[in-house]
């Protein structure tokens, strides 16, 4: 059996190996915990190889690297958490790893390895190593690292395209998890930095209405303010107003212009006829409080006057002067007393009980009818608590308890008021009480016999109103409910419809009824930035205007400048990007298209009226844009891991893997149409010789060369692929056995024609061997097909090389 086909035993572990991959994909691509994804991925190839150890090596951003996750043998030394500084790790290793190539060992004993590098693998004990990178686009994240340290072990193609599978899968399921993770971490510092605003914004606010509360007093009260400097401490006739309020022009007569900033001789010269400066200095050197008490004051400006004058020490030799007219007070306080006498007199006289009660709620004065509604003397409630709440202005009824005897009580009621008096020269309350037991009584008969019939009213008027406000709030509810549930499912129908496109103008016709919806008065466009970043394309419009600016800078655009939303209420008044359309729209919304934490574009809202743009549609843009962002993100990378998938890295030909699909596909569709397919099997001739004379990247060279003349080569529906190694294969539809034979011929002239150069030197003329067979002529299975091109390559081969062989027809 040629090498190149796998024994019965290999096809049962390529299949199982299959199987094996698909539920690690599975397991892996459901979670978004890193942690859990890479100790999923190294415990599960660690018991599939049945090897010592097997982690995952990280790159770090200075280039160094370390141990992330392990799986290791109760036996074997530990290595996680280490950062392993490998001298030999040369750049051309790295360039290997990121070309998608793997490097493994069967004995590091007895390799090719460099004695250093050999030499670090000995000290973790290592005698077999199987190292397959893990590719994020063109980067170069980590490598998946097994090693076999009890004995030599030989990796099988199976194990190697397994491993090569699955890292293509935690390349995907890695960058979910950061991408979560980074999200994550933005909304954790997006919260922190608005609460962190709120409470400096509130400190603010609470300082500023502090300062205002002070200065609002010191305007508005109603006693004069005079601060004074004693500029020489030794000098009682060196005071200086410095600072005075708008009381004091009402108590004394001066306009603060005539006075400030003037000494107390220039504004006040009487005073120094007193002992007020010597009283003044004397608060600023003891730096106590002093009230000088009744002060009388002679001006021409006012009339004979009093004041209450109080002193307090200030800073930088200051002393504030608080005073107060106190004239009306004492002329007030004679008037007061005379009313007293005037108020008994009538009290006296009055049915109704009164009562002085003063702000403590104790008993002051009581006539004789109050004494006699309560059942009470005079000298009895006078000093006693008052009883009852000191509401003014509110009229209320209370009950009486009067004593007949020693046994028995009368229960009475009483209508009580209170309203505010000056009493003795202090705040007090009247309390007028009116005996009203008979008229009670009276009511409450006529009150028993109305009571059902209002109840009845009370409680339908009561049941109808309920139900209306009831009925009110529920339709609110329903609305309200009905919009947000509209709105999340119109989202949610968009993301679904968004996974399921397979490219942006797919993913456009999925956005734009969605935002002409949920924004009807807007009009706008979707931008997309170039793959050079150099431009930014409209790639979808809305509404009845479109835009006719299609194409800018991404400078132009304010939110792409700073990546964050920019809201433009009124274009006239505010800064405004250069793209928008002419005339001017009136409000504008740009809110940035992101991915991986970069601007791939923008959606611009444009208002033609003046618009104030509500906080649940502003954070409906947004979320709308992000959705968009991640679609457009998921596509690229799904384009990227498509063609990961099916090409060679080194040839850019199709992989064996599509090369599988396609022919199974061609099969049934040529027994449907009865139409045959060509296949051409190409094996370069002498390519040992190339590899051992110059080295394996000239090897490398030719394949590559072949893989772009092929290319070149193929019609619309053939395709070229790598088989393996250095062989290649061609699937020709429609094509005969004759014409493809004669395909082949064309292909083999043309390659022996080819100059190849590595490192300045032009290599020897290539040539090739050629097998040529057809479906269905050579089986019934494309299978059988290569099977038969393959024998035929070997008899080309085996006739010297450099010729076309066509297998021979059953």
């Amino acid at each position: 059996m040629h090498p190149n086909f796998l024994s019965d035993s290999e096809l049962i572990s390529e299949k199982k190996f299959s199987k094996i991959l698909a539920e690690i994909s599975l397991k892996i691509r459901q979670s978004l915990e890193l942690d859990y994804i890479l100790n999923t991925a190294v415990a599960v190839v660690r018991d599939l190889l049945n090897v010592d150890r097997v982690f995952i090596y990280k790159f770090q951003p200075d280039g160094s690297g370390i141990v992330e996750v392990e799986s290791v043998s109760y036996q074997s030394r530990t290595i996680i958490n280490e950062v392993l500084y490998d001298p030999c790790f040369k750049e051309d290793l790295i360039d290997l790893y990121k070309h998608g190539r793997v490097s493994s060992a069967t004995d590091i004993t007895n390799s090719n390895l460099p004695t250093c590098y050999v030499e670090l693998l000995l000290r973790f004990q290592v005698r077999s190593i199987l190292v397959v990178p893990i590719l994020q686009g063109d980067d170069l994240w980590g490598l998946l690292i097994a090693h076999h340290c009890i004995d030599a072990r030989e990796w099988q193609n199976s194990e190697i395209e397994l491993l090569q599978q699955l890292s293509v899968q935690m390349a995907i399921a890695i960058q979910q998890a950061e991408l979560y993770q980074q999200l994550q971490e933005e909304l954790k510092q997006r919260q922190q930095a608005q609460t962190k605003l709120k409470e400096v914004n509130k400190q603010l606010k609470a300082k500023l209405t502090e300062n205002k509360i002070y200065a609002d007093i010191v305007k508005n009260m109603q006693v004069g303010l005079h601060v004074w400097q004693m500029e020489d401490l030794n000098d009682v006739s060196s005071f200086r107003l410095k600072a005075t309020n708008p009381a004091v022009t009402h108590l004394t007569g001066y306009q603060e212009k005539e006075i400030m900033g003037k000494r107390i001789s220039e504004c006040f010269p009487h005073l120094l006829k007193t002992d007020l400066p010597e009283i003044y200095a004397e608060v600023i050197h003891s730096g106590k409080n002093r009230d000088l008490g009744e002060i009388e004051y002679f001006e021409q400006r006012i009339p004979h006057s009093i004041f209450a004058v109080k002193a307090f020490p200030l800073l930088n030799n200051c002393v504030g002067i608080l005073f107060e007219n106190v004239t009306v007070r004492q002329e007030t306080e004679n008037e007061l007393k005379r009313q007293k006498k005037v108020m008994q007199m009538l009290t006296t006289m009055n049915p109704d009980g009164i009562l002085i009660v003063d702000t403590e709620g104790v008993i002051q004065f009581v006539n004789p009818a109050g004494a006699l509604l309560f059942g009470r003397t005079e000298d009895e409630l006078i000093g006693k608590a008052f009883g009852f709440p000191l509401v003014v202005g509110e009229r209320v009824e209370i009950d009486i308890v009067r004593p007949l005897d020693e046994l028995c009580v009368e229960i009475g009621m009483a209508e009580m008021r209170l309203g505010n008096i000056i009493w003795e020269g202090k705040e007090a309350y009247l309390a007028s009480f009116r005996d009203i037991t008979e008229r009670k009584r009276t009511e409450k008969t006529l009150r028993e016999m109305n009571e059902a019939i209002a109840q009845e009213i009370q409680e339908r008027e009561q049941a109808q109103n309920q139900s209306q406000e009831a009925n009110k709030k529920l339709t609110n509810w329903i609305e309200a409910l009905e919009s947000r549930n509209q709105e999340i499912t119109l989202l949610n129908n968009m993301i679904d419809l968004l996974q399921a496109c397979f490219t942006v103008e797919e993913a456009c016709q999925v956005i734009l009824p969605l935002i002409q919806n949920l924004f009807p008065n807007t009009y706008g466009s979707v931008f997309k930035i170039s793959d050079s970043r150099m431009l930014v394309e409209a790639i979808a419009n809305w509404g009845e205007k479109i835009p006719e600016e299609t194409l800018f800078a991404p400078h132009e655009c304010i939110a792409l400048r700073r990546g964050e939303v920019h809201f433009v209420e009124d274009t006239q008044t505010a800064l405004t990007c250069k793209h928008l359309p002419q005339p001017l729209p009136k409000t504008t919304l740009c809110i940035p298209i992101m991915a991986q934490g970069q601007a791939i574009g923008v959606i611009s809202f444009y208002y033609q009226e003046k618009t104030k743009i509500t906080k649940e549609e502003h954070q409906l843009a947004i979320t709308l844009a992000k959705q968009f962002g991640l679609a457009l993100a998921n596509l690229k990378l799904q384009e990227t891991l498509k063609i990961q998938s099916i090409r060679d890295p080194l040839t850019g030909l199709f992989n064996r893997r599509y090369l599988e699909e396609f022919l199974n596909r061609e099969t049934y569709r040529a027994i449907r149409t009865e139409k045959p397919i060509g296949i051409i099997m190409i094996d370069v001739d002498h390519f040992k010789k190339f590899n051992d004379e110059f080295g394996h990247a000239a090897g490398d060279i030719i394949l590559k060369s072949l893989g772009s003349f092929l290319k070149q080569k193929v019609r619309d529906y053939d395709i070229a692929c790598r088989y393996g190694g250095e062989e290649l294969i061609m699937i020709l539809p429609g094509s005969s056995l004759e014409n493809t034979a004669r395909r082949a011929e064309q292909i083999r002239k043309e390659i022996k024609q080819l100059s190849v150069e590595y490192d300045g030197i032009l290599l020897s003329s290539i040539t090739v061997s050629l097998g040529v067979a057809c479906f269905p002529e050579h089986g019934k299975t494309g299978e059988k097909v290569i099977q038969a091109a393959d024998a035929a390559l070997y008899q080309a081969k085996y006739e010297g090389r450099n010729r076309v062989a066509v297998a021979p027809k059953y």
